[in-house]
């Protein structure tokens, strides 16, 4: 995909501001690998912005123009008018999502008038001026610019017919129409292996808590835990916060040791599982495999621990532990250890490697770790448009 920036701002222009949206925007769309080949810093002036939107659009070098700024009530903000000037089909549901999201944060956001439509083949979307603004609405749409460029290309698939939903044994509509999700097919229920979610971390990176964020309607620890609950008969959430997540229907535990990161949630659920086995996963993991999971329980032996290799390397929070390793972990706890990794060199740890692993349906994303914005954008994209 290429993209084009205009940047519309009367001091901007006169060389009294230094325009910071536009190489934020760059930035941002090169991590999704969209070329910014053109970019530019005009005045609010009506006739120039129609000007260069339609040359950039009729060019067809293309696929994507954003502006920034000129969207509010003051006097010299024509850039929606100017957009729709120049576009020949409105697409009203994007400005709508675009202030929809934006008035959880402020309710000055009901001031926007931004718009978004098609000219051509060129999709044009109207973006704040300020960079943190204008970064906030473009992640809001971002999952659907894909399929809407393909589209006004002109690629006549069914919209439709493009998604699935595939987790094992859950309805479509009990997910909320999320698309794109795992193969798990069917399978036992393990009624002697506990399924363990640890719901325990800062989100510090994400800047807001990680397991809540929803795609398409559904939190991501509501999708692990409806996973989980498709393998396992026992399912535990670790959780010093149990009234956040109350409408989880599985038995929640405290950490016993804090400040130790996983680690403590380890030792929080082997002390309070019945199960010698136990199956632990993060909260930032949604789409976790119950093929993956049934491929590890399949040998376990007299290990201590089952350990999946993925291309991104050992996987300590996607894995098997037995009670026999708790010792190993309250050592580790009490010298102050609390790197997983290390903790595998302590305990007898089988590794499943890649090769076995990489005949399974979408088993890279099945490892997909959302820790800050970009993941989730990422995560959102890959599960609206088809890239698993």
């Amino acid at each position: 995909m290429r993209a084009a920036i205009l940047t519309l701002s009367d001091k901007g222009s006169r060389g009294e501001r230094v325009d910071e949206s536009a190489p934020a925007l760059a930035s941002w769309l090169a991590e999704k690998g969209v070329s910014t080949v053109e970019a530019q810093v005009i005045s609010d002036d009506f006739e120039q912005i129609v000007a260069v939107l339609g040359a950039w659009a009729d060019g067809g070098k293309v696929d994507l123009i954003l502006t920034t700024g000129g969207t509010g009530v003051s006097p010299r903000d024509v850039t929606p008018e100017a957009t729709m000037k120049v576009v020949e089909r409105l697409i009203p549901g994007i400005g709508e999502l675009m202030r929809l999201r934006s008035l959880e944060k402020t309710p000055m956001a009901s001031l926007s008038r931004a718009v978004a439509g098609v000219r051509g083949q060129t999709l044009i979307i109207n973006l704040p001026g300020s960079p943190k603004g204008a970064l906030e609405n473009l992640e809001a749409f971002w999952s659907v610019i894909g399929h809407a460029v393909e589209k006004i290309c002109g690629d006549q698939s069914d919209c439709g017919g493009r998604f699935s939903c595939k987790l094992p044994g859950i309805r479509a509509n009990e997910l909320g129409e999320i698309v794109g999700c795992v193969q798990g097919g069917t399978g036992k229920l393990y009624d002697s292996i506990t399924g363990v979610i640890l719901a325990g971390g800062a989100s510090s990176r994400m800047g807001t808590n990680k397991a809540l964020l929803k795609v398409c309607g559904l939190s991501l620890i509501e999708i692990i835990y409806l996973t989980m609950a498709q393998i396992f008969k026992d399912v535990i959430l670790v959780t010093n916060t149990p009234e956040v997540y109350s409408f989880l229907p599985c038995h929640k535990v405290n950490d016993i040791h804090n400040g130790f990161g996983p680690l403590s949630g380890l030792h929080a659920s082997l002390t309070a599982s019945s199960n010698a086995w136990l199956f632990v996963t993060a909260c930032d993991v949604p789409f976790i495999n119950p093929d993956v999971i049934r491929l590890l329980c399949s040998d376990m032996g007299e290990y201590d621990a089952i350990v999946p290799i993925s291309s991104d390397g050992k996987e300590p929070i996607y894995a098997l532990y037995n009670r026999r390793c708790l010792l190993a972990v309250e050592q580790a706890i009490k010298q102050n250890d609390r790197k997983l990794l290390n903790l595998l060199d302590r305990i007898r740890t089988r590794f499943v490697t890649f090769d076995k692993l990489d005949s399974i349906s979408n088993v890279e994303l099945s490892f997909y770790n959302v820790n800050t914005p970009s993941d989730y954008t990422s995560l959102v994209s890959k599960i609206m448009y088809k890239h698993v």
